[in-house]
């Protein structure tokens, strides 16, 4: 159930709100970034939030109503972001799975997120680059989960979202690994 919800696309509904095929403009992708360069601020918003909550609202509920051992809950939670990155109904195509990682994470882990979001806000308003900003984001929470919670199954839950990111954010040969640890570690634009 949670891969046919995760791959329920905002981007495509948000865009069509406005009359443009979001998988068509821009990057292409079918995200909150994609849709906040060629739509604006307030409906890419309403995207990131839409993909967060598809993810966080289910997981939330299976917590609240069912006793449920954390592998079962944390399959759960990956399953949002699959469906999201490889969606059913878009030929195994998808977004980047951040915004829905983003809410499976602060569905799983709300003091990690409190304790990493400010950096990811920070790189972002000083790179404007939400790709990077992403990507500590990602690298710092297996850390800080490992501190707050102490528990193994939730750090590989962890790594298995930033797998799944890195790959989304490296898949085309445009945005190569190497071009992200350019950037990351060397501040170096070159794509590759």
């Amino acid at each position: 159930m949670g891969y046919i919800i995760g791959s329920v696309l905002f981007a495509v509904f948000v865009s069509k709100l406005k009359g443009i095929d979001i998988t068509k403009s821009g990057s292409t992708n079918p995200g909150a970034a994609n849709v906040t360069k060629n739509l604006g601020l307030f409906y890419g918003i309403m995207t990131g939030l839409l993909d967060c909550l598809k993810a966080a609202i289910p997981i939330l509920l299976v917590k609240h109503f069912f006793i449920t051992p954390d592998w079962a809950i944390i399959l759960f939670a990956v399953s949002f972001t699959i469906g999201h990155n490889w969606s059913i109904f878009k030929k195994f195509n998808g977004g980047k799975g951040v915004g829905t990682s983003l809410g499976t994470i602060f569905t799983l882990f709300p003091l990690s997120i409190f304790i990493c979001f400010p950096f990811f806000i920070t790189v972002f308003l000083i790179k404007k680059d939400s790709t990077i900003a992403g990507l500590i984001l990602f690298f710092l929470l297996p850390i800080v989960t490992f501190f707050m919670y102490n528990n193994t199954m939730f750090i590989i839950a962890l790594l298995l979202f930033i797998i799944f990111i890195i790959r989304r954010l490296t898949h085309n040969n445009n945005y190569t690994l190497r071009a992200l640890i350019n950037k990351l570690i060397f501040d170096n634009d070159r794509m590759s």
